[in-house]
């Protein structure tokens, strides 16, 4: 798990740190607030190979292409001061990710330096993190590590964009769902938002795998049964192969009717009760409502929501709410999200 986060010169943040992460983390905010930029913060922070990590988080930028698209992880491209992540565990573990631009067209990723005052170091395998390059080719991203160091409490660190844009193959995760013996899980989520759906099953199309919705009388790819299903299921599926590590989900209620929003909640709270802690930026009111309406029996001690907004300099301001505040916060939080 990750507890803490401290951000300074990542994209648009020239200096921020959010404290007492939980379990479930809401992130809100208007448009250009630093909710993606914490996202993709914990994704390199907290990622077993950094390097990779920096590579999916410039892939995943539309329109950020080219052999020029790395400096535009770094606050004013590298230009003004250092950038660096760093996140702690619980268990006072810390690690810290520094970032810099070597001309013409290579983000580094360096080993922890001290020096940036990161505190609590205690454990004696801190930040082993050795040189390595990112290079940012015309054909896409290049990455070269040979290390591989999980952050203790986050074995496993996944970004999910349940849009379509880069989501792994429905059939793959539904494969994965089906060897963790959550199959019941997911089809009972997908009955519940069309009836008729009796089972989900991987066909082959030309010799490539397809997950089908099952009806009584005939089948469809489930990635034509609409966005909003297709959202869902990535969610779902994503969330029911996971047995612990940290989930960042950007966005979830996008294409989703009030039904799916309510079975993701569900899916939510179920990973989490499994061990996975998970993060999500929203702007929506009503994803949060079914967050608080589906917690189980003292989930708001897992709960925390963070209202993000960026100042004119840069700094990264957030007020947090525990999860007893946010129902009595609600308007508040509503301001921010319209």
């Amino acid at each position: 798990m990750i507890r803490d986060l401290g951000i300074k010169g990542l994209r648009g943040i020239r200096d921020g740190r959010l404290e007492d992460l939980t379990p479930l983390t809401v992130l809100v905010g208007r448009n250009a607030s630093g909710k993606s930029t914490v996202l993709d913060a914990l994704f390199i922070g907290a990622f077993h190979v950094p390097s990779e990590a920096v590579g999916r988080v410039v892939r995943r930028r539309r329109g950020q292409d080219g052999p020029q698209a790395g400096r535009w992880l770094l606050w004013k491209s590298g230009n003004e001061g250092e950038t660096w992540i760093e996140v702690t565990s619980p268990a006072q573990y810390a690690r810290c990710v520094r970032l810099k631009s070597q001309p013409p067209n290579v983000l580094q990723v360096v080993p922890e330096d001290t020096d940036l005052g990161v505190a609590d170091l205690n454990n004696p395998h801190e930040a082993h993190l050795v040189p390595t390059s990112v290079v940012f080719g015309s054909q896409g991203v290049f990455t070269a590590s040979p290390v591989s160091q999980p952050f203790p409490g986050a074995t496993e660190v996944h970004l999910v964009d349940p849009g379509r844009n880069g989501a792994a193959p429905l059939h793959r995760l539904y494969s994965r769902a089906v060897e963790k013996g959550r199959k019941a899980a997911v089809r009972e989520m997908v009955s519940a938002l069309v009836a008729e759906v009796q089972d989900l099953e991987i066909l082959t199309e030309e010799d490539e795998p397809v997950l089908y919705l099952v009806m009584e009388d005939h089948a469809v790819p489930a990635a034509l049964a609409g966005d909003g299903l297709h959202t869902l299921l990535t969610l779902a599926l994503e969330l029911g192969i996971r047995s612990d590590g940290v989930v960042l989900l950007e966005e979830p209620e996008v294409h989703q009717h009030p039904g799916g929003l309510r079975q993701s909640a569900r899916a939510v709270w179920a990973a989490i009760d499994r061990g996975v802690q998970v993060v999500i930026s929203t702007h929506s009111i009503e994803l949060i409502d079914m967050l608080l309406v589906e917690a189980p029996d003292k989930g708001f001690d897992r709960l925390s929501l963070y209202r993000l907004a960026l100042d004119s300099t840069g700094e990264l301001r957030s007020s947090r709410l525990g999860g007893p505040q946010i129902a009595a916060a609600r308007l508040e939080i509503e301001d921010d999200l319209r």
